[in-house]
């Protein structure tokens, strides 16, 4: 899928439910393989806001889509603060 079109998908995915989990984590997942490692941590910073069920925490644990971020300060504090 093309970054354009991507986020295509992700707009109007969060027009229709913004504070949806799935959606905001796929979207740190699609930033965080294009690149754009802020807006990625910070969508996933707003997906863990809640609780997780230990499942949930060894996919962010172990998601391949985070490899661009995993050495990121805030990446690295996040996972500190879920116990992982």
């Amino acid at each position: 899928m093309s970054g354009r079109r991507a986020r295509s998908w992700l707009a109007r995915a969060l027009a229709i439910d913004p504070d949806d989990f799935v959606t905001q984590y796929n979207a740190a997942c699609m930033y965080s393989v294009l690149g754009e490692v802020e807006e990625a941590v910070r969508y996933l910073e707003r997906a863990v806001g809640g609780s997780m069920s230990q499942n949930v925490l060894e996919r962010i644990r172990h998601e391949v889509d985070f490899d661009a971020i995993r050495d990121h300060p805030r990446f690295v504090q996040l996972l500190s603060s879920l116990g992982l």
